[in-house]
């Protein structure tokens, strides 16, 4: 299933901010069930940590996860939690509407660190993770098994016709 842009509509970050650390709302999960849309990270307990960056016209959320075994993500540094923590691009979602995201999130301090300080570089990777994905989709030779784990695996297909004009 794919999204409706019309559901698309306000502006989350503040004018002089690069991105800001919030929970997936339960309002946002009511829009895209897990039935619907199964490659959505859902927890029992408790929503995702994400952080939320800006590409062009969308606003992102990242969300951070403790045990991302792929390459398509950014690495987290010195965790307390795992050595393979990180911003998993593949389960990256677009929000528009600020009732998506809640709270105030506590991340481990070293993560905080790490994301503050390379958050040019995380924003650069990640544009250039969903320049790739669109390549992809429009060149059905160009790199089909990182696009078929992606597809398969990823939440970007839910926003397909958002990315591909």
């Amino acid at each position: 299933m794919t999204i409706d842009p019309a559901i698309l509509q306000g502006f989350i970050l503040g004018e002089n901010m690069k991105y800001d650390l919030k929970l997936l709302s339960a309002s946002f999960y009511n829009k895209y069930p897990s039935d619907t849309y199964p490659d959505i990270l859902l927890k029992d307990l408790r929503p995702y940590i994400v952080i939320v960056v800006k590409i062009e016209d969308y606003n992102w959320a990242i969300p951070l996860r403790s045990h991302v075994k792929h390459n398509y993500c950014y690495r987290l540094k010195g965790s307390g939690r795992s050595s393979d923590s990180a911003l998993d691009f593949t389960k990256a979602v677009i929000i528009n509407v600020s009732s998506d995201i809640e709270g105030e999130p506590v991340i481990d301090n070293n993560e905080y660190i790490d994301i503050d300080s390379s958050i040019e570089f995380i924003i650069t990777k990640f544009s250039t993770f969903i320049a790739n994905y669109i390549k992809m989709c429009n060149d059905s030779e160009y790199n089909p098994y990182a696009f078929e784990r992606i597809e398969n695996y990823g939440t970007l297909k839910y926003f397909k016709s958002l990315l591909i004009h």
